[in-house]
C-alpha cells in the first residue's frame, strides 16, 4: 500500500507469513509508537497524546556527515524534550 503523505509516493514494504501481521510496519507506520531514527534521511517521531512530532535528518550524505555532531545534538534535544525542541 502507499502512505498518504510519503515523499515520492514510496511504498511500505514488509514481509509477514500468511495470517500474521508485520509488526515492523505496524509499529513504524502507525502514530502509536515513538521512533528514534539515526542516519541520512532518518525520521524520529514522538507521540504526545494525539499529537505527533517529527524530526527528519537530511538525505544528502555529504551534508549529514559534515554536520553530524549538530544533527545528533538536535536529535538528542528533540528526544529529551519530548518533541518540543
Amino acid at each position: 500500500y502507499r502512505q498518504k503523505n510519503v515523499r515520492a509516493g514510496l511504498e511500505n514494504v514488509g514481509f509477514a507469513r500468511p495470517g500474521q501481521g508485520c509488526l515492523y510496519n505496524v509499529g513504524m507506520m502507525s502514530d502509536r509508537f515513538p521512533v528514534l531514527g539515526l542516519g541520512c534521511g532518518a525520521a524520529s517521531k514522538l507521540i504526545n497524546g494525539h499529537q505527533t512530532r517529527r524530526l527528519v535528518n537530511p538525505r544528502h550524505a555529504g551534508h549529514y556527515i559534515e554536520h553530524f555532531p549538530d544533527f545528533i545534538s538536535k536529535k538528542k534535544a528533540f528526544w529529551l524534550a519530548g518533541g518540543h525542541a
